[in-house]
């Protein structure tokens, strides 16, 4: 079980014990804070600030060291100031997330921000989103950096063909379908079906490739 877009503002601290006690539950937690400025908080209708979500993301790697957490910012949202995308820029940094996803505001019918004042020209929320997902790569490589030599479990999703070894995409825990990279697994030279889609494999990672992990089998679960 992997735990998505949980509220930051309303996160079950016991959780932490039963994802250290239960493996079922795997230690990767979704926490859209979406900014850190509170007053760009407030005016989303939340109660959270920079040093409460930096507090949280220190709870949770406190008791879970090895935790995984992934995040959604959002920019431009209407009254966003310079001072406001900035303070979101800072805690970026501190945080160090180990994934996140940067989106610009548009405007939807029916909201309550529909009709807020300050909107932020397109332009300037597309280029804010730039600049936070050119600064999350570097962290993004680093934190990937610090499981190279790991042994993990990953469950392999689909074989490929390499030129001398089998080959599969799989993911660890710290890796969600579809948003995160994924783990390259290489089988051994000659070997057939141990790679087979669905299989529970534990693995070396050897390398980190952008934002995915190369690893060799390890021994068997």
């Amino acid at each position: 079980l992997r735990l998505l877009y949980l509220h930051p503002d309303h996160f079950p601290t016991p959780l932490l014990d039963l994802a250290a006690s239960e493996p079922r539950l795997l230690p990767y937690f979704d926490l859209p804070f979406q900014h850190a400025s509170r007053a760009v908080l407030s005016l989303m209708g939340r109660r959270g600030s920079s040093d409460s979500y930096l507090e949280l993301v220190g709870r949770i790697r406190g008791r879970l060291p090895q935790a995984a957490l992934r995040s959604t910012f959002l920019v431009g949202f209407p009254g966003e100031s310079d001072e406001d995308f900035g303070a979101l820029a800072e805690f970026q940094k501190a945080a160090s997330l180990d994934w996140l996803g940067v989106f610009a505001y548009s405007r939807e019918e029916g909201t309550r921000a529909y009709d807020l004042p300050g909107r932020v020209p397109a332009s300037v929320a597309e280029e804010r989103k730039r600049l936070l997902e050119q600064a999350q790569l570097p962290i993004t490589e680093a934190r990937l950096e610090a499981h190279v030599g790991r042994e993990l479990e990953v469950l392999v999703e689909e074989e490929v063909h390499g030129e001398d070894r089998p080959l599969a995409l799989a993911r660890s825990y710290l890796q969600a379908p579809e948003v995160d990279g994924l783990m390259v697994v290489k089988g051994r030279p000659g070997s057939r079906g141990e790679l087979r889609p669905g299989a529970r494999l534990r693995v070396r990672v050897e390398r980190r490739a952008g934002v995915d992990l190369e690893a060799c089998l390890a021994a068997p679960l």
